[in-house]
């Protein structure tokens, strides 16, 4: 693929799978929006933004790190990792920390993904997994979606992932609850879906576990009565599902 004409000489140098990536375009800013229609009050849903602003207890935290702001903050993450591990009865080695989902999502495909491996996921998926993917130039696997009709339209369908892992799949991505459609799974049916591609599939799994592949979940708990409300485990397991 050449670079579009008039663009910088630069870009024929870029690996062809990230030229090939369409620049994101962002929304715009409540200052514009409220310039160009005359509103006052804008909550963008499609930001993840807290409308309410933060809480007293995060204010209250971040006057009380103003005088360190000079200094170069732990990245090693010691004292969140220290307390994750505490909480979720996992070694500090097997938590990584980023700056949101995206950084890590992007960390995991440059560490387990080139060409000639591939990664699965649905048909209606969050829009940074196939971004990351293409990035590295490795194959994507689409996984259809349920029917529009079905109790959770257009979400995750595990059945139709497992026909696409094979001994070059290294990662699978599946978002719960599911963006952009809403869906989600129940925490039993993916635990089930996990437990069923190590027992039936022994193949395809030891050649996941070979690359040291994290199962990663985002369990929803107390569903259906309140969907938004969840906890995120990051777990490594064997062949049996045991917690390593």
């Amino acid at each position: 693929m050449t670079a579009p004409p008039g663009s910088h000489p630069l870009l024929e140098l870029a690996v062809p799978a990230v030229r090939a990536i369409a620049p994101y375009v962002p929304g715009k800013p409540v200052e514009e929006l409220q310039r160009e229609l005359g509103l006052t009050d804008i909550i963008k849903l499609a930001s993840n933004e807290n409308p309410l602003g933060p809480g007293p207890a995060a204010r209250a935290a971040m006057h009380a790190a103003v005088d360190g702001v000079g200094l170069y903050p732990d990245g090693s993450g010691h004292q969140l990792k220290a307390r994750l591990s505490a909480i979720h009865g996992v070694p500090t080695s097997g938590i990584t920390l980023g700056n949101g989902s995206n950084d890590l999502l992007v960390l995991l495909a440059e560490a387990f993904l080139a060409p000639g491996r591939n990664a699965v996921y649905s048909q209606y998926c969050f829009a940074v997994y196939p971004l990351a993917v293409q990035a590295t130039g490795a194959e994507a696997r689409v996984a259809p979606a349920r029917a529009p009709t079905d109790a959770m339209p257009l979400g995750h369908d595990l059945a139709a992932f497992r026909p696409l892992v094979d001994a070059n799949t290294r990662l699978g991505f599946v978002a719960n609850p599911n963006n952009p459609t809403g869906t989600w799974l129940q925490p039993a049916d993916l635990r089930a879906f996990i437990a069923g591609l190590m027992t039936n599939n022994p193949a395809k799994v030891s050649a996941l576990e070979a690359e040291g592949v994290l199962v990663a979940q985002r369990v929803p708990h107390s569903l259906p009565a309140n969907p938004h409300n969840h906890r995120y485990l990051a777990t490594k397991r064997d062949r049996a599902g045991h917690l390593l």
